[in-house]
């Protein structure tokens, strides 16, 4: 757990920073992604208090030799799949905050849009009262083949956790 928080401490965004109350995280034993994607992805979902409320925040990790630009949908079914495991199971009436985040850690940069609305024809181009119809949500990204060991400013557990992830793929494909 300390290994997730202190990822967290060092990655996320101050503005998500500011509103996550780490004092609450706890891991969820469940993983949202179906047995066909299993090779190529694995998760975690941590839940904790953001913004005083119950959230979540949503760890997939990328393990294809290739970014997939469909990412984005993946994330938006398990999302929505976690909605529905919680409206289900525990009959709430509203749905918790998810943060999305993937992390990658292949070759090659992740030059794949973030932003489900970027890879909508025409969508910049619409008047904003149609917008608002249109379903839209942006998931962080930390790639790791940008960081190099001086950048990696983490406790020493996370750090070298972290340049195993990265240094992984390239070992096995030289």
């Amino acid at each position: 757990m300390e290994i997730a928080k202190d990822f967290m401490k060092g990655y996320l965004p101050v503005s998500i920073l500011d509103i996550v109350d780490f004092s609450t995280l706890e891991l969820q034993k469940d993983s949202h992604i179906n047995k066909q994607l299993q090779e190529v992805f694995s998760d975690l979902l941590f839940k904790v208090d953001i913004n005083n409320k119950e959230g979540y925040i949503y760890f997939l990790f990328e393990h294809k030799s290739y970014r997939d630009r469909l990412v984005i949908f993946q994330l938006l079914r398990y999302m929505v799949e976690i909605w529905e495991s919680k409206v289900e199971k525990q009959g709430l009436s509203g749905l918790p905050v998810i943060i999305p985040l993937v992390i990658y850690h292949d070759k090659g940069e992740w030059r794949v849009k973030t932003k489900l609305s970027d890879m909508i024809i025409g969508y910049n181009q619409l008047p904003e009262d149609v917008k608002k119809y249109i379903p839209s949500f942006e998931y962080l990204i930390y790639d790791l083949t940008k960081y190099n060991d001086e950048d990696i400013k983490l406790e020493s557990v996370t750090r070298i956790i972290i340049k195993i992830m990265r240094d992984v793929r390239h070992a096995s494909k030289d």
